[in-house]
This record gives C-alpha cells, structure tokens and sequence, in this order.
C-alpha cells in the first residue's frame, strides 16, 4: 500500500474500521484521526483520515528501522539490513521461502519451489 502510494502521489489514506481495529493500527505508528461519527456498515466502523506525510514523520520519530523498511521497499530491492533489523534475523536465501512445518505432499514442493521457477500472474 505504501509503495503504490508513494507511486501513485497519493497525499491521504482513508479508513473506515472498527475501534479495535484503529487501536492496534496506532500501536503500529498508523496514527489515523477521527474525521465522523460511528457508522454501522456490517458493524459499527468510524471513518479515519491520516495524511501520508505526517505517517512518514511519525514513523521516522517513532520507529526508525521501521521507516528504513518501508522506504527500502521503494527501491528494486530491499536492503537485507532494513529487513534483519525489522525481522531480528537475515531473510530466507533470495528465490526460496521456508517450509512450514507440518507441510506435506504437493504443497511441500510447492512451498519448496525456487520463486524463478513460477510462473508469473500476469
């Protein structure tokens, strides 16, 4: 969402989610604002507004290597150091991802399969 954001010079994000929903995302440093009333769409959701600029700011005070990350992700490839400090640990090997456990028969190769070998959605 960020890159597509960036991108596409998008200035605002827009919400409409339920209380829990907006409390963790502001654990999270998505520091949205009320901009009306509790509206019951499938359950009560409030709309929510956060300016794409003052995330960035927020982010960058509040969680460092969490900014790095997401600015990396705007680049072709993401520094492996932005993802170890997020992740705690270097990434899987490059075109690999790991095998859930448990996970078995077609799906176990599947998980298995080098991501160069897919084919690709579009």
């Amino acid at each position: 969402m960020y890159r597509h954001t960036k991108l596409s010079r998008v200035g605002y994000w827009y919400i409409a989610v339920e209380p829990a929903l907006a409390r963790l995302l502001r654990k999270l440093n998505f520091l949205f604002e009320a901009v009306g009333e509790e509206q019951d769409y499938y359950g009560p959701v409030t709309p929510y507004i956060l300016p794409v600029a003052q995330f960035e700011t927020d982010l960058l005070r509040n969680d460092p290597a969490m900014y790095e990350w997401f600015q990396a992700g705007l680049t072709e490839k993401a520094p492996a150091a932005a993802v170890s400090a997020l992740i705690g640990h270097a990434p899987p090997a490059a075109g690999r991802v790991r095998v859930a456990n448990g996970a078995q028969g077609p799906l176990r190769r599947l998980i298995q399969t080098p991501i160069s070998n897919c084919a690709s959605p579009m």
